[in-house]
């Protein structure tokens, strides 16, 4: 590994050139192949850690992949070019056909995928707060595309907001000072969940919330902790500089799959009970492997929960 670019090397060379002429002996002069030394170092050391961390975080890992494969393939199954694929009614948002239901969701789908992609290289690579200030960005996509898919006069509002500034005034009419919130709770209720799931889901989202949102706004406590890389072997820790292996990236990547659960146990259900919308032809496309995929994260999911708060044997 070095700087490959040439009229980068090129300028390098010159910028060592210039500092060496300000040595008074020619002792510990830099060079060119000095910092090629330490850029391999640095990838070897990076290479270490995720392999460290892709072992160490395999059940984490695994799952949250599984996740976002089966959010691909529902992505892919939304297709938005045969018209005879299409879940959605062409007039579901606007009497003129345009834009096509099926682009819009098949786009947010896509953008909750690529995050969540996103989020598990994070992990990987050992950048831990870089990860939870993308769980944080990927908690709220994934709450904001459920509430618009639930909500028709929402998603019309929505795709209706081409500038900056409608994009900006959209948002908080539909989403801010707690509108998100309260709208996810209607749907939970409209969806038929017990007052008790209700609450135990809100009060999960807030503190979700409140925990992330520090990562965003890097905060005191979020900066320290998040600048260590903590051991899986004791309770050491070390600068967690150009990334690192570390037990902390357990909780991104836990946040990351809970959240994921919760969207593929809601999203086909608002379309199922709230809108009457159900698959003619699930052979079609890619519905079944998505089944099968999101089916199979959700029961390995679901099991190491009840395990985790002593539920199973």
């Amino acid at each position: 590994r070095k700087v490959y670019h040439k009229a980068h090397r090129d300028i390098l060379k010159r910028k060592i050139k210039d500092i060496n002429k300000l040595k008074l002996d020619n002792t510990d002069r830099l060079t060119i192949a000095g910092y090629d030394e330490f850029l391999t170092f640095i990838d070897d050391e990076c290479n270490k850690d995720v392999k460290t961390n892709s072992t160490e975080l395999i059940e984490e890992i695994s799952l949250a992949q599984l996740f976002a494969v089966s959010l691909g393939l529902l992505t892919m199954s939304f297709n938005s070019e045969e018209s005879s694929e299409n879940l959605l009614p062409l007039d579901w948002i606007s009497d003129s056909l345009t834009p096509n239901p099926n682009f819009v969701i098949q786009a947010l789908l896509s953008q909750i995928t690529t995050y969540s992609q996103s989020i598990i290289k994070l992990c990987q690579n050992g950048f831990d707060n870089p990860a939870r200030a993308l769980v944080r960005v990927t908690i709220e996509l994934i709450q904001q595309t459920l509430v618009l898919t639930a909500n028709k006069h929402d998603l019309r509002s929505y795709v209706n907001a081409h500038e900056d500034h409608e994009a900006s005034m959209v948002w908080h009419k539909l989403f801010g000072k707690g509108k998100l919130d309260k709208k996810l709770t209607e749907i939970e209720k409209e969806l038929g969940l017990t007052d008790d799931l209700i609450n135990s889901t809100k009060t999960a989202r807030q503190g979700a919330h409140t925990f992330y949102s520090q990562n965003i706004h890097h905060s005191f406590t979020a900066s320290c902790v998040g600048s260590r890389a903590w051991s899986f072997d004791d309770d050491s820790s070390r600068i967690s500089l150009f990334g690192g292996a570390s037990t902390s990236l357990r909780v991104p990547l836990n946040e990351l799959n809970t959240n994921l659960w919760y969207f593929n146990t809601v999203f086909l259900s608002i379309l199922k009970k709230i809108h009457g919308i159900k698959l003619s032809n699930p052979e079609k496309g890619f519905w079944l492997p998505y089944f099968a995929v999101r089916d199979a994260a959700s029961e390995i999911y679901i099991s190491g929960s009840l395990q985790k708060h002593g539920r199973l044997g």
